[in-house]
């Protein structure tokens, strides 16, 4: 819904974008919407994930990453032989850095 109101809509056909990206991903005062740049917050996020993962061995979300996917002995890791798939959300964090 928020995408058909700034580029007009899907059902209409193709028409031009009312509104450019980069208007979009500019920070508020500047004029923008203050999305951000998507891809560069999403590195900065799984980076942030990969940082935890270490550190928080009493969370849920951990021992759920462990049981899924197992550990590596360096205790970095997750085990990356274990469960690949397309939507393994631990991959993306894995090839972050």
């Amino acid at each position: 819904m928020q995408r058909d109101f700034l580029w007009s809509g899907v059902e209409e056909g193709k028409r031009d974008h009312l509104v450019r990206w980069d208007a979009v991903c500019k920070p508020r005062v500047k004029g923008g919407l203050g999305i951000g740049k998507i891809p560069l917050r999403n590195h900065a996020l799984l980076g942030k994930w990969l940082w935890r993962f270490p550190r928080e061995s009493t969370t849920l979300w951990h021992q759920v990453i462990l049981s899924i996917y197992g550990t590596h002995s360096n205790g970095w890791d997750a085990n990356t032989v274990v469960r690949w798939s397309h939507r393994c959300p631990w991959k993306a964090i894995a090839q972050v850095f």
